[in-house]
């Protein structure tokens, strides 16, 4: 277990404990803080929170116990994947928005991982040919259900206090499927694509093909691409935003454009310009990394006045998305055998739905 220590300044004006510890610890969400409120995790002096409104009382302790991250224990959990490609060394998935890609406080399990480590476990007992419990499809395989059903299948975890501190809730698989597999078939997750950005991820199957695709991320030699929805009329239509990117000051769990911060460049074209009722216009990009700074992205468009639709951290609530209009639409890179290849992702339903109504 790990115990972290705030002491309240006696000046401190009265604040609501969730925001207060999403404040003051490093990378703990004001969700997780509430999480952590629901789970008897979080104390004032002797005193258990049992609420995440409760306001802080100045001058007293605040007492936070979490798990640490070497006790999760990552299990298998049979959750449907959209498969563009597959072979013996990589996969490459489009991933839903609501699907958190990685275990984490508040969210120990329904992760792009839990999924990913059942496929792998199934194939394991797969002598050959087609996965075990995998359909073909055109462009490789999809494996049980629709990006809906994804969606569906990653809850936000309501266990108990026990069953946090453990992070290993029963699992859905067989009751024969191990919950600690050897560490080969661990998902080889190499980068990450927020909880509500949609669209292609490349996983390693095995040491090798994970050395091989981290050099390309690191050498900045592969291709990502997105597409977005922006506010207003973006010009001109083709141009790069260069301006480094660093944890946002007055909120931990944002990022800003910060001259202390890491280099960040993203460039972008315009792919078409919307205009609707009362004039309103929005512009739809295409946007390409440079480098892969934390809600890049958001945080470049938003900076100059164009923040993506739907985006709530960056922008504002729009009416017709509960996320952000943000895809990662196309992923270039070497293949083990030095192969390049182009994977492409469509947008999902609810984006072009949203296009949809805005230009009806």
């Amino acid at each position: 277990m790990k115990t972290i220590t705030i002491p309240v300044d006696p000046r401190q004006s009265p604040l609501r404990i969730d925001l207060f510890l999403a404040a003051r610890i490093p990378n703990f969400s004001r969700t997780q803080a509430q999480k952590a409120v629901e789970a008897g995790l979080v104390a004032e002096g002797s005193k258990i929170v049992e609420r995440s409104n409760y306001k802080i009382v100045p001058g007293t302790t605040l007492v936070v116990t979490l798990p640490y991250r070497e006790e999760v224990t990552l299990i298998p959990q049979d959750i449907p994947l959209d498969i563009l490609y597959e072979d013996d060394d990589l996969m490459v998935i489009c991933k839903p928005a609501g699907l958190v890609v990685h275990p984490a406080f508040g969210n120990w399990d329904g992760t792009l991982a839990n999924a990913i480590l059942h496929h792998l476990l199934q194939q394991s007992g797969s002598r050959e040919g087609t996965p075990a419990g995998v359909a073909p499809r055109q462009g490789g395989y999809r494996k049980g259900g629709s990006r809906t059903a994804l969606q569906s299948a990653a809850p936000a975890s309501s266990a108990p206090q026990s069953a946090l501190l453990s992070a290993a809730p029963a699992s859905p698989v067989s009751q024969t499927a191990p919950l600690s597999p050897p560490p080969d078939l661990r998902p080889g997750i190499i980068h990450r694509l927020d909880k509500d950005t949609s669209g292609v991820m490349v996983v390693a199957k095995n040491a090798a093909a994970k050395s091989f695709l981290q050099k390309q991320f690191q050498t900045r030699t592969l291709d990502k691409r997105y597409t977005a929805l922006l506010h207003g009329k973006l010009a001109p239509k083709e141009g790069k935003v260069d301006a480094p990117i660093g944890r946002d000051p007055k909120d931990r769990k944002k990022m800003s454009i910060s001259p202390t911060g890491r280099t960040a460049q993203t460039s972008y074209r315009v792919l078409e310009y919307l205009t609707v009722d009362k004039g309103n216009c929005y512009t739809l990009i295409e946007a390409r990394l440079h480098t892969g700074r934390t809600h890049q992205i958001r945080v470049h468009f938003a900076s100059i006045g164009h923040p993506i639709y739907g985006d709530q951290v960056y922008g504002h609530e729009d009416a017709l998305l509960r996320r952000q209009f943000l895809h990662a639409s196309r992923l270039t890179f070497a293949l083990p055998g030095g192969h390049e290849r182009t994977f492409e992702a469509p947008l999902s339903s609810d984006l072009l739905e949203c296009l949809k109504e805005l230009t009806a």
